[in-house]
């Protein structure tokens, strides 16, 4: 993505300033979520100037990794989560959170399973 440069010379001084975009997430859907699979989503740009950082949230809370269920992988404009060995826990709402110096953008997509709402998952 190019940014928008301005130039200024004043006194021979050349001073340059970027124009940074906010962060735009692109729409994402968790599919094929079966128990005991795993399931990986992402979280996609499509604008926004570097550095970007992502993060991901379940029911708001911030989500961390771990070894054994957990895993994150980011790019410069991708982040992936990867939720592995799924089980009733699991399902929930997931968001996307992408953040710069101009702002950030959030996404959110329901994990569930069909035939089964939360409330039987929870039970089970």
């Amino acid at each position: 993505m190019a940014a928008k440069l301005i130039s200024w010379i004043f006194l021979g001084v050349v001073i340059i300033v970027r124009a940074v975009e906010p962060p735009k997430i692109l729409p994402f859907h968790f599919l094929n979520v079966e128990f005991g699979a795993q399931v990986v989503v992402i979280c996609g740009l499509s604008k926004g100037s570097p550095p970007i950082k992502f993060t991901w949230k379940k029911n708001g809370k911030r989500l961390s990794p771990s070894e054994d269920k957990i895993e994150f992988v980011t790019y410069a404009d991708v982040s992936t989560l990867k939720i592995k060995n799924l089980e009733g826990s699991d399902f929930g709402n997931y968001t996307c959170v992408a953040r710069n110096d101009a702002g950030e953008d959030s996404y959110a997509s329901q994990l569930i399973t069909k035939g089964r709402n939360l409330e039987q998952l929870s039970l089970s």
